[in-house]
């Protein structure tokens, strides 16, 4: 599971990082997802996918949540302490998670609340319910 995961990570990451960037054009149709939700909630600002969906681990082992976190300030931990699998579904990560899908963005890693999560997109409704489920039925 551990080595699928990391397949999609690093397929998302090449991904993002070597296409070039989409135009977004002016009908609505055709906007992006994640321009769609900031516009038809402008208050409401969606869970970042970069707590799900994208780890990211420096030269030394450290792991944080974020491309943008080059200081570490939301580290969880280190590669030569834990496993990717042991961090990534920390205590500490799945209350982040949870607070971010409860829009307690100032309790979901101390970066988050200074964040405009486009850099990570968004992480859709069915999304966030499916993670609720799964992690409820783990417990």
């Amino acid at each position: 599971m551990l080595k699928l995961m990391i397949k999609r990570l690093l397929k998302q990451t090449l991904y993002y990082f070597l296409l070039p960037p989409k135009q977004t054009v002016a009908s609505p149709e055709k906007q992006p997802v994640q321009e769609k939700a900031a516009q038809a909630e402008p208050s409401k600002r969606p869970p970042c996918a970069g707590l799900w969906k994208t780890p990211m681990v420096h030269v030394n082992g450290d792991v944080t949540t974020c491309c943008l976190d080059e200081s570490l300030t939301n580290k969880l931990g280190n590669l030569n302490n834990s496993t990717l699998e042991e961090l990534w579904n920390s205590p500490k990560i799945n209350s982040w998670r949870r607070a971010q899908i409860e829009g307690r963005f100032e309790e979901s890693g101390p970066l988050c609340s200074q964040c405009n999560w486009k850099s990570a997109g968004l992480l859709s409704p069915k999304e966030a319910q499916q993670w609720l489920n799964d992690l409820d039925a783990s417990q």
